[in-house]
């Protein structure tokens, strides 16, 4: 090469450099209007890039800048900053590596696409304040440092799908207007507070390895939540859910909060696992809500909400303390094939048809006098005949062992001798019969002790016109045991008495009077209850 064409390079290369740095000092300017193809231009030679209050015309890409490129992404070295600027093009960052930090605060975006797909960031982006008046994606990208997104307004779709973020992400008070997507993504500690999503949400299998907050955050309309892990503390207080919200499959390793939560529509939770203490105090479920086949390893609080469609808790499992304390059931709430592993509250609950069965809950559920007899009421409106009744000889049980000594105490006594408290009809009947054996054994006893003797009867031999009639003989025999019984049984019940012998004692008279007296005590309720049975089915409806 001859030193005319070397100085000739060397002149041309420094006024290349020249104008990059001028550029690149001119884009600091304010109010400036540049060209997409003077950013590039930076990009290319890894200059700084810093525009604020900025207008950039045309489309933002990587296409044609000979990018160093590693494991398929095009290592981009310039630090970007265009701050509160109006880019009036499409943007396609996609596929690349940023090594330098990304702000794009306050700017706002017109073009027809924004991608960032695949793209990975080693330092800080912060997209805080930008409007974005066009689809979004963001998915299978990688965040090594986080992404702040504060009061971001996205006009359109935003995806976010697959994205692994290592850092802090925030997106508090931002504003969703059309679907987001946050599929199948790993994050650390998120904030969604105050966010609006009024789109649809989806956030189905993500993983949230840290805190994540959705602190009064509101969804317009269907969110799918479903498959989500939340392996840490998770809070949706005073979250609003407008429409059709899908927590299936969701797994809370750490305590979770849905304190004051609203649900406007269904909500679903099915096959749900709680690990932790979870807070549902005072949500409201103006939707059907299914917690079926839920587990709740830790304590489990429902105080004070209100359930006013269907909620259904079938299968599902309470291992510790649960809480339904001042909770309002409009409608069916079903517990069919749940379990409670410790103390279930129910105090000052209210509820129409409860299908709560008894054997789950008996000697671990807390309740005032209005709320026990509240679910007994409950249990014979389902037609629960053994939950009423168990549940009924429990509140009596423990009325009894409570009150003190006196009339009414010695009444219950009985009662509870008798039959239960009325729960076990058939007692009496055994009693019955023990009594008829019993008194077979004293007219047995007598006979054999030679206490009484008994007198055979026989009919007259010839007497054709009153072949029924008997006559005493002075013939002393044995009594046997079943003579006795059969005596004793047809002495109780409307029957005609044995008139092949009478037994001759001078209390006989008097035994017969207690063995009638004893019957008629024992029989009298429940011949009363029998009649009732029979009658119940022949009432009007």
């Amino acid at each position: 090469m001859s030193w005319r064409r070397l100085l000739y390079l060397i002149i041309m290369l420094s006024l290349f450099f020249s104008e990059a740095i001028s550029l690149s000092h001119d884009l600091a300017q304010k109010n400036a209007i540049y060209y997409a193809n003077d950013i590039r231009e930076l990009i290319k030679i890894g200059e700084n890039v810093s525009c604020i209050d900025a207008t950039i015309i045309g489309d933002l890409n990587l296409t044609g800048l000979n990018l160093q490129i590693n494991d398929s992404l095009r290592i981009v070295n310039s630090p970007i900053s265009i701050i509160d600027s109006d880019i009036k093009g499409n943007l396609d960052f996609g596929n690349a590596f940023f090594k330098r930090s990304l702000d794009l605060r306050g700017s706002k975006f017109s073009g027809q696409d924004i991608n960032f797909r695949n793209s990975e960031f080693d330092s800080q982006i912060d997209i805080s304040g930008a409007k974005f008046g066009c689809k979004v994606s963001f998915s299978g990208a990688k965040f090594n440092k986080g992404i702040s997104s504060v009061k971001t307004i996205w006009s359109e779709g935003a995806n976010l799908d697959k994205i692994i973020c290592k850092g802090d992400t925030s997106f508090r008070e931002s504003e969703f207007q059309k679907i987001f997507s946050l599929k199948g993504a790993h994050l650390e500690d998120v904030d969604f507070e105050d966010c609006n999503f009024n789109g649809e949400a989806y956030f189905s299998n993500s993983i949230f390895k840290n805190d994540v907050n959705f602190l009064a955050a509101r969804f317009a309309d269907f969110t799918d939540l479903s498959g989500v892990r939340f392996e840490k503390f998770a809070t949706f207080t005073r979250s609003r859910f407008d429409d059709i919200v899908d927590f299936s499959r969701a797994k809370f390793a750490n305590e979770t909060k849905f304190y004051y939560a609203s649900f406007a529509n269904s909500a679903n939770f099915c096959q749900a696992r709680f690990y932790a203490k979870t807070d549902f105090r005072k949500c409201v479920f103006d939707g059907y809500t299914d917690f079926s086949s839920a587990s709740f390893l830790g304590d489990a609080l429902f105080d004070e909400s209100q359930f006013n469609k269907a909620t259904r808790f079938t299968n599902s499992t309470f291992q510790k303390n649960t809480s339904f304390s001042e909770t309002y059931f409009d409608r069916g709430a079903y517990f069919e094939a749940s379990g409670f592993g410790s103390m279930l509250d129910i105090t000052n609950a209210t509820f129409s048809e409860l299908a709560l069965p008894w054997d789950a809950i008996d000697g671990r559920i807390i309740y005032d006098k209005a709320t026990q007899l509240s679910l007994i009421d409950n249990y014979k409106k389902l037609g629960w005949t053994g939950d009423y009744r168990k549940s009924y000889y429990r509140y009596r049980e423990e009325k009894r062992i409570s009150e003190p000594l006196g009339y009414a105490k010695a009444l219950d006594t009985i009662s509870w001798i008798y039959w239960g408290y009325g729960t076990k009809m058939y007692n009496p009947v055994a009693y019955i019969f023990s009594s008829a054996l019993i008194f077979a054994f004293i007219y047995y006893g007598l006979v054999r002790l030679k206490w009484a003797e008994v007198v055979k009867k026989s009919s007259p031999s010839g007497c054709e016109r009153c072949p029924w009639a008997k006559t005493e003989e002075e013939t002393h025999g044995d009594l046997s045991f079943k003579k006795a019984l059969i005596f004793s049984i047809k002495t109780i019940l409307p029957m005609e008495k044995p008139d092949d012998f009478k037994i001759n004692y001078a209390h006989i008279g008097k035994i017969i009077w207690i063995e009638i007296a004893v019957f008629g005590f024992l029989a009298a309720h429940f011949v009363n209850y029998l009649l009732e049975q029979i009658l119940s089915y022949f009432k009007p409806l």
